[in-house]
């Protein structure tokens, strides 16, 4: 294998996509493991709530990827600044999904691993989020 390929393999879009995916699989497993199911319903529910419009509006216009990117971001940043633990990791899911979504097939492990958590709370309503 050539040096090219090789740096491709760990830092380019395929290496990125593993990433993701091992990411998301990371903090599910955390959520799942180190919290409560009140904290594993909010998350889902969150995150539910965000990619629903979310995805819809880049699936409507790819340009809109970096703005909506970007404000979620903001909102990534504000949280964690203020503590709020609960939508600090549904926003981080939320923007692995979208880093998913942007890089398509080669990283739908990622997306499909958020796909299943939200799966496993689809018979919880969205209005029941406590955070």
């Amino acid at each position: 294998m050539d040096i090219v390929k090789f740096f491709s393999l760990l830092f380019g879009d395929a290496g990125e996509a593993r990433r993701l995916a091992k990411d998301a699989n990371s903090i599910i497993e955390s959520v799942q493991l180190g919290q409560g199911a009140e904290k594993q319903r909010d998350v889902a529910v969150l995150v539910r709530r965000t990619l629903t419009p979310t995805c819809q509006a880049v699936s409507e216009d790819s340009a809109r990827f970096g703005p909506v990117l970007d404000e979620l971001k903001r909102a990534h940043r504000d949280c964690r600044a203020a503590n709020r633990d609960t939508e600090y990791t549904a926003f981080t899911l939320c923007i692995i999904y979208l880093r998913a979504m942007q890089l398509g097939d080669m990283a739908m492990a990622a997306r499909e691993c958020i796909d299943q958590f939200l799966a496993d709370w689809n018979h919880i309503e969205d209005d029941t989020v406590s955070a």
